[in-house]
């Protein structure tokens, strides 16, 4: 089957929501497959933040990263010279660096696009409403990626939600296992004020703007990697001084060839967000009366521990 083929030039459709303009939409905010009826002006709008947010982002990369061989294939989609078949939905995801939700999103979007008939739009018109009204996980804006430069921003975005929060620095510093100040606290929320992840409601208290924030896959900037380090670290530090009721740490070593990787890189990364989703959409009330919610941390490692070697035994 064909991962693309040849279609003619269609006419962009319209964002889903009445009256927001392309043009005038900020290229720093992430689109959204389901606030699009036409996949075409999706990718549009999604080359053209990559483009603002991602300096090394390439009409060639992406291909690499999806694996096409035309290092034109998205090119030739967003001038209308060609169109995406349903096979071909999970490698441009994938060369997109979509996550899980927008993979799901787009998928809808593609086949509503696509539909022949009135009865499969309908279907994946409901897709792309549900995928609208859901809350979303939000793919972070390059400049807000300064949240994983301190270990304890990401944490304090949970701790405001904790249902028996108080915005008392000292208070919120005591929450804490690993040292942090109340000065430090005061500057942290500051900082999440400023990069519009926590706002105050009308009565002032403090709130999240989106409960679930995400960067996007395979994202290899410094202070990504710095803070998944002060996680791993962390995870040590729970092995040795917390008792196993309150931590649960385990592993398991298995053959992958790359194929299989990606397979179980995308189901962690589906896990992931079906996890958030899971725990912000269970209502509160479920816990027992006596039990009291604390933030945890969730962390994931793949990675090889062998190498190729050849058949004269050295390293491929």
């Amino acid at each position: 089957m064909q991962e693309y083929q040849r279609t003619p030039a269609v006419a962009d459709g319209l964002p889903w929501q009445p009256g927001q303009s392309r043009d005038a939409e900020d290229a720093t905010r992430r689109p959204r497959p389901s606030s699009f009826r036409d996949y075409r002006s999706y990718l549009r709008m999604m080359v053209r933040h990559l483009k603002h947010t991602t300096p090394t982002f390439t009409f060639r990369s992406f291909s690499g990263r999806a694996g096409f061989s035309s290092p034109a294939v998205l090119k030739n989609v967003v001038e209308g010279r060609r169109n995406i078949s349903i096979a071909a939905i999970v490698k441009v995801g994938r060369g997109l660096d979509l996550n899980a939700d927008e993979i799901r999103e787009f998928d809808a979007l593609v086949r509503y696009s696509l539909a022949e008939n009135e009865e499969v739009r309908a279907l994946q018109l409901e897709r792309l409403k549900a995928g609208a009204a859901a809350d979303p996980i939000e793919v972070l804006a390059r400049e807000q990626y300064t949240i994983y430069d301190r270990w304890y921003l990401l944490p304090l975005l949970e701790v405001i939600g904790l249902p028996d929060f108080r915005e008392d620095h000292a208070w919120i510093a005591a929450k804490f296992r690993r040292s942090v100040t109340p000065a430090q606290i005061s500057s942290a929320i500051t900082f999440l004020l400023e990069s519009h992840l926590v706002e105050r409601s009308q009565s002032g208290h403090l709130r999240r703007v989106n409960t679930k924030v995400t960067t996007p896959a395979r994202l290899n900037v410094l202070s990504v990697r710095r803070y998944n380090r002060e996680v791993a670290e962390m995870g040590l530090e729970a092995l040795d001084s917390l008792p196993p009721r309150l931590r649960h740490l385990s592993s398991c070593s298995v053959r992958l060839s790359r194929t299989q990787y990606e397979m179980v890189e995308k189901l962690l990364e589906e896990f992931r967000h079906r996890l958030l989703h899971l725990v912000e959409d269970t209502p509160s009330s479920s816990a027992g009366p006596q039990e009291q919610q604390e933030v945890h941390n969730l962390g994931f490692a793949l990675y090889p521990v062998t190498v190729p070697v050849d058949a004269s035994g050295g390293n491929r």
